[in-house]
């Protein structure tokens, strides 16, 4: 049930801003359809609750949606032209897409991988030196009577 009031929650804000366009009886709108998935990078598992907004690049309005438990977000019957998408939640590392072309009457998938924060950080590693001595040539083998009684001979 989310999930329905989130692509509702689009639909309603998507059409307040189609409806400055009012098309004549005989002319279609020219919308189209921009959805996708966001998954974590590292884990490969979907992304919920990411915040996704939606900015035509000659207008300054945006549109916003959120992604549901499988990570998907829909922006249905977006007027065509050319987007940014945006991608932030906390713990992870904002993320955007330029210059999405979207045409009328067609629908753009676009997938996307979010970068946890803690990726961007400079993670110091401490260790022992190994024990092999990395330095020396020297290789040898210690053959006893026992080894030698043990040596096949034919």
């Amino acid at each position: 049930m989310k999930h329905l009031f989130a692509v509702a929650l689009c639909i309603t804000t998507l059409s307040a801003s189609a409806q400055a366009y009012e098309p004549s009886g005989d002319e279609v709108p020219k919308t189209g359809t921009l959805f996708g998935t966001v998954i974590d990078s590292q884990s490969r598992q979907p992304v919920a609750d990411v915040i996704v907004t939606l900015n035509q690049t000659r207008s300054s309005e945006a549109v916003y949606a959120r992604t549901d438990a499988q990570g998907s977000f829909r922006f249905p019957q977006a007027p065509a032209g050319t987007y940014v998408l945006r991608f932030e939640k906390e713990e992870y590392k904002p993320y955007a897409r330029s210059d999405i072309l979207l045409r009328a009457h067609r629908t753009v998938r676009v997938n996307v991988e979010f970068l946890p924060e803690y990726l961007g950080q400079v993670v110091l590693l401490r260790g022992d030196p190994p024990v092999v001595d990395l330095g020396s040539t020297t290789q040898g083998i210690k053959l006893d009577t026992e080894f030698m009684r043990r040596i096949p001979i034919r």
